[in-house]
């Protein structure tokens, strides 16, 4: 490029020149092309042409050689804990150690089981049985039929035997009576009135026997009287002496009853006040038997009737645990009770009422108490052992 830029400068001289040449004569023919003259002087530097495009990147060169090594840098962090590796196996057994000290006694083992039976009858030395006291009922009486009094035998020695215990028997002579029960308590039902009656105790302990001889004084007749758990308006639908007999109330011992209702089908106490006319000869179907006892549903006395057959009062009431309002259609001196007996008990209607008596009370308001109750109510009843 440097030899093509002094020939262009090279020629514009010449012209230069021959252009003065010119001017003092005409031109003369062109003569023959001269050498070329000396390279001119380099001209300054044009300014820098615009950045051509990268060429291709060439291959990479070999790797040099490792420089020396750096100082050791700071130690890290410590990492975490990794997870605990497989439990080793067991190291051999070491020798036994020396003997400790004796340890405190444990508590007694469990009792084992009784041994089979020796040979004999384990009766040999036994001794009998002692009865130390019989009681029937409170002790004292008095008793009567029907009632199952507790007989409690007290046996203060009762000779054991391979730790058995008495057993208890009963005879009797002269008295009708019925024991039940077992142990040191049973007891005694006297199915007939009399006495005094003796019975003896005999207690076994399996070796020897002991008697024991107990005598009950008189036993009395007596029957129940109670309160319906039933009961029934004032028209008896159901027979009351029926209601009476199947009621849930009854004592054990009743096989016969009769509902104390005076007007039910003619039935009569009294015809005239405390019959004092002409005594018992004024019942008809009358419930209550003369001179006779009668107990409530817990076994105690009610009382014991006159000749006549009726209460002039009560030693204890016939319901002591309640207070009902029995239909009895009684007047308190024992006659009926004619305008207040629901239509001789044929009536449930409301405008008719009945007289009633008190279970709880031991006067005469216990059977005729004033009290007048609609037949449309419902009541309980006062029934008789027959």
């Amino acid at each position: 490029m440097r030899r093509q830029l002094v020939v262009v400068l090279g020629v514009l001289s010449l012209a230069a020149a021959v252009s003065g040449l010119a001017c003092s004569g005409s031109d003369g023919a062109q003569g023959a092309q001269g050498d070329a003259g000396p390279a001119g002087a380099q001209g300054a530097a044009g300014p820098t042409g615009a950045l051509g495009s990268a060429g291709a990147t060439g291959p990479a060169g070999a790797t040099g050689a490792a420089g020396p090594a750096g100082p050791q840098g700071d130690a890290g962090e410590p990492g975490a804990t990794g997870p605990a590796g497989p439990v080793g196996d067991a190291g051999a057994i070491g020798p036994t150690g020396p003997t400790g000290l004796t340890g405190p006694a444990g508590d007694a083992g469990a009792t084992g089981p009784t041994g089979a039976t020796g040979p004999g009858d384990g009766c040999y030395g036994v001794t009998a049985p002692t009865v130390g006291s019989v009681t029937v009922g409170n002790g004292t009486g008095p008793y009567y039929t029907g009632i199952a009094y507790p007989v409690v035998v007290n046996v203060t020695n009762n000779g054991e035997v391979d730790g058995g215990t008495g057993t208890l028997t009963f005879s009797h002579v002269g008295v009708d009576a019925t024991f039940a029960g077992t142990g040191a308590t049973q007891t005694v039902t006297f199915n007939a009135a009399g006495g005094p009656f003796d019975f003896a105790v005999l207690v076994s302990n399996g070796c020897e026997v002991s008697p024991q001889s107990y005598s009950v004084p008189l036993v009395a007749s007596a029957k129940y009287i109670w309160v319906s758990n039933s009961e029934t308006t004032g028209d008896f639908t159901t027979n009351p002496d029926t209601l009476c007999l199947t009621d849930a109330s009854k004592p054990a011992a009743v096989t016969s009853a009769k509902a104390m209702v005076a007007g039910y089908g003619g039935r009569t106490a009294c015809s005239s006040a405390n019959c004092t006319s002409g005594g018992a000869s004024e019942h008809v179907d009358w419930v209550l038997a003369p001179s006779t006892t009668y107990l409530n549903a817990s076994g105690a006395i009610v009382g014991t009737t006159t000749a006549a057959g009726i209460f002039a009062s009560f030693a204890n009431p016939i319901d002591p645990t309640g207070d009902a309002n029995a239909m009895t259609g009684l007047n308190g001196d024992w006659t009926t009770a004619t305008s207040d007996d629901c239509s001789s008990f044929t009536s449930a209607a409301g405008g008719s009422k009945a007289e009633v008596g008190f279970s709880a009370d031991t006067t005469d308001q216990a059977w005729g108490s004033g009290l007048f109750l609609s037949c449309a109510a419902s009541f309980p009843l006062f029934c008789v052992q027959q």
